[in-house]
């Protein structure tokens, strides 16, 4: 499945998919460029890009 966007899913998620979203809702207050997966792949772009696609991230894996 190709989604075009960054995402995860909660059938990969081996402890608690909550405490997953929240990690992650952090991780849209912080600047960053890149994301460098230990699977997958790795993602770049820039800072304003990077907390827009890591909230449409983060809308996706509420709707999960």
């Amino acid at each position: 499945m190709r989604l075009e966007q960054l995402y995860a899913f909660v059938n990969y998620c081996w402890y608690d998919w909550s405490e997953q979203i929240t990690s992650m809702e952090r991780l849209v207050d912080l600047d960053f460029e890149w994301i460098l997966p230990g699977h997958g792949r790795r993602h770049h772009t820039d800072k304003d890009a990077m907390k827009k696609a890591m909230r449409e991230c983060v809308d996706w894996m509420k709707e999960q």
